[in-house]
């Protein structure tokens, strides 16, 4: 194993009486943590030492001359530990039970976290699990790490199988949905399994309150809905969008093929008897005043590496991701904004990511259903890459789309139908960044770009291969800070006119 210098020791005592269970446990806990911050491995060290210590087995106390003398009288030195043969060496020591080593290793983005007892008779025992480099945060150790102690001690697991979600607002007659579910009304209390869920609270006339929670433990949240001042509006009626006039451009040093858009007015947000609709779509007109030219496929890798030759967009669970041909992911939105004045700057035209209601419009192209194909989600494998037949029959646990696309992950761009303005996986595929922030209700935030240095919530669009039905709609609303990066999120470029 590659060491990069980051030894954590612990010396670890109970009460010294002559049962085996009572002995002095001397652990070496040898961090290598290639690819991640060594900051982590820190965090990671005392959340050891505290599940140790709640496993109601173990006093642990910080290093000190005792361990480095037991370690240089045996030559015990940080990954060496982890041999079992160094169970011979151990009783050679009175009083001393065993060793306990520990690692974590970091290989093609997925990290395995490991603990390994050796006794004085020469028995083994051993706890590990495995993180998602993406999701090797302070709230997933602390989620997980307790677990390896419990395993080690031999105690019962921590970890509950759900979480208590306690949801309240401060109104009555509301509604609520977690992860597009219908769950009653407020006061509510739930149990939900560990991970990430989106919460909606809505009442008519009150701005819905939505947020997204990960649950690592129990918790309370408290829903504020404010009323909705009603102005009337003059009556907007909406044109017919043009349909695609036929024109396309290809930029002369990336390749990349635009469509022209024609200006129009169109319908943005989705009817209240849409399925799986969120509070935050509400239907309402806009008017795109001028044509813009839409980049026909999404960026792909090789199209990014012109800029960033070193990226990479890694790997899912052992498929890749980063072929030349499929999209870039992994990109966070100042990434995406770079990329697009990098090429401006090559070029005599100006190039930027679409506002959302930009996207929408080119994503719609023309047609006012739930998707660019109609409404029913499983005719969805002719014309978009999604979580479909195919990663269900590998992962599982999936409401996935009823259709097999025929590719687990990401696809090469354009391999699917295009909708009516010539443009190819504008849902699924990957998710696309937009330009602009994010209002619960429309107010023109839609219609603009954010200035680069506001730390409003970005907004993406579009569904991608990893996403559910409910998600893989053209009214459908996700946002993020500007900063993360995943594994299905890219982007598209809008060149405007002239």
């Amino acid at each position: 194993m590659k060491s990069l210098g980051l030894l954590l020791s612990l010396l670890i005592l109970t009460t010294p009486v002559m049962a085996t269970e009572d002995k002095l446990y001397v652990a070496v806990l040898d961090f290598d943590v290639d690819g991640v911050k060594q900051s982590r491995g820190k965090i990671a060290k005392s959340m050891l030492v505290r599940a140790l210590e709640q496993t109601g087995k173990f006093r642990v106390f910080v290093r000190d001359g005792t361990l480095k003398h037991i370690a240089d009288e045996f030559q015990l030195e940080g990954s060496d530990l982890m041999e079992d043969a160094v169970a011979k060496k151990l009783k050679r020591l009175h009083a001393v039970a065993g060793f306990v080593a520990g690692e974590i290793i970091g290989d093609s983005g997925e990290y395995f976290v490991s603990l390994k007892l050796v006794n004085s008779t020469g028995e083994v025992k051993t706890a590990d699990v495995d993180f998602n480099a993406a999701k090797l945060t302070a709230s997933e150790l602390r989620a997980r790490i307790p677990a390896l102690a419990a395993q080690l001690a031999g105690t019962p697991s921590p970890i509950p199988n759900t979480f208590m979600l306690t949801l309240r607002s401060n109104v009555t007659g509301d509604s609520v949905r977690i992860d597009g579910q219908q769950y009653g009304a407020t006061r509510l209390d739930i149990r939900l399994k560990p991970g990430k869920h989106r919460i909606t609270i809505e009442k008519p006339g009150y701005r819905p309150y939505t947020t997204t929670v990960h649950l690592v433990r129990n918790k309370t949240i408290r829903g504020v809905l404010r009323k909705i001042n009603r102005v009337s509006q003059p009556t907007i009626t909406v044109a017919v969008t043009p349909k695609a006039d036929g024109k396309n451009w290809t930029d002369p040093s990336t390749g990349i093929p635009f469509v022209h858009i024609p200006k129009g007015c169109f319908n943005m947000g989705s009817p209240s008897h849409e399925q799986d609709r969120y509070a935050d779509e509400v239907k309402h007109p806009v008017c795109i005043d001028q044509g813009f030219w839409m980049s026909q496929y999404e960026i792909t890798n090789a199209q990014f590496r012109k800029m960033a030759p070193r990226h990479h967009s890694k790997t899912y669970k052992g498929h890749r991701l980063n072929g030349a041909k499929q999209p870039v992911v992994y990109v966070s939105w100042d990434e995406a904004t770079e990329y697009a004045q990098w090429l401006s700057d090559r070029s005599d035209h100006t190039f930027r990511l679409p506002t959302e209601a930009e996207w929408e419009y080119a994503a719609r192209g023309n047609t006012s259903t739930a998707r660019y194909w109609g409404d029913n989600a499983d005719a969805a494998c002719q014309y978009a890459n999604v979580a479909d037949k195919t990663a269900k029959a590998e992962w599982g646990g999936w409401a996935v789309h009823n259709c097999i696309d025929g590719h687990t992950v990401s696809a090469p761009v354009g391999q699917f139908k295009p909708n009516a303005f010539g443009l190819y996986d504008m849902l699924g595929n990957v998710l696309e960044w937009t330009c602009s922030g994010y209002s619960k209700t429309y107010d023109g935030t839609e219609q603009v770009c954010l200035n680069t240095r506001s730390m409003v919530r970005r907004m993406y669009r579009g569904g991608s291969w990893f996403d559910v039905p409910e998600n893989v709609r053209l009214a459908g609303r996700l946002r993020d800070a500007r900063d993360v990066r995943y594994h299905n999120l890219g982007f598209r470029l809008l060149r405007a006119e002239p």
